[in-house]
Order: structure tokens, then sequence, then C-alpha cells
């Protein structure tokens, strides 16, 4: 096992993407990275924990293909800030947005996990993108580094939850 806690063979190091969450208590961006990509550990799904040193949480979001029509679900970080539930494009810098990004510029209805609860959402690009970006940023340094990797600007998307009567506006 690496000290980043990812397989050898695991996705950030080529592999199949099976890892294991580290028993270190220190930050690595390596083993962040295997986490977004590789299956969420189980022990997110029973009780939400949070990432080592991280600020932000786990959740899943599931998007319509803009192609298929089908459900993708993938594993995201997210952060709320000042009350809104924010999560970035980042695809780790690479040169373009994320399939679930293109998905729900598409239909931007979505579905939502938690650890503890499961809700519909609309997905929007707000338009104080750069004043959360900030934020996101200050909460989260990594996020810098992704923006280096690219001369893309990383989409910030705000999730609107949509129970209780609220529509998307």
């Amino acid at each position: 096992m690496l000290l980043c806690g990812c397989a050898p063979d695991g996705p950030t190091h080529g592999g199949s993407g099976y890892y294991s969450p580290p028993e270190v208590d220190t930050f690595c961006l390596a083993w962040q990275e295997c986490a977004l990509r590789a299956p969420v550990p189980c022990r997110f799904t029973a009780s939400g924990d949070h990432f080592p040193r991280r600020r932000s949480t786990l959740i899943h979001l599931t998007t319509t293909g803009a192609r298929t029509g089908r459900p993708h679900r993938v594993p995201l970080g997210d952060l709320t800030i000042d009350g809104r539930l924010v999560v970035i494009a980042s695809a780790l810098g690479s040169p373009k947005d994320p399939d679930w990004c293109h998905n729900i510029r598409h239909n931007p209805l979505v579905t939502v996990e938690t650890g503890a609860e499961t809700f519909e959402a609309a997905a929007g690009f707000p338009p104080d993108r750069d004043a959360l970006f900030a934020e996101v940023v200050a909460r989260e340094p990594g996020f810098a580094e992704y923006q280096a990797r690219t001369t893309r600007v990383l989409p910030v998307v705000e999730l609107h939850r949509l129970d209780n009567g609220n529509e998307p506006g």
C-alpha cells in the first residue's frame, strides 16, 4: 500500500481503483483523488464520515445522461457555503468538464445522496461563481491546484434542494 492509502494499481496510479482508506493522519492529495474516483467506502454510506483533514463531505450525485437518458451516479466532495450546497466540476484539473457537468447542462434535475438522506435538487451555475470559488479554495486549497492544471474555468455548481415545495429558480 502506498502512503496515500491507494492500492498501487488504483486509479491515480493507473489501475483498477480498489483502495483502502489511509491509516495515517496526513493529508494526501493523491488519496483524495483516488477516493473521488473509486467506489465510496462503506463507512461513508453507513455514517457520512468526513475524510481526514478535509472540510468537505462526500455525496453521491445522480445525473441523467445527456445522450443516453440513463442515470449516472458519481461521488463528489461537497461544501456548504452560507447555507448553499456547492460542488466543483474540477475533473482533477483535466482539460474538459466531467461528464456529470455536461449532463446537468442538459438536464439540471439531479438526486443528491448524503450519508443521512436522499433528496431531489436542481443544479445551477451561480452568478457569483468567483466569490464561491474563492471560498471553496479557502476551505479546500486543492481546488486551486486543479484550477492551475487547466485553462478552463472550473465550474461551480450549486445544488438547490427541491423538496418542501421549493421550485428551481
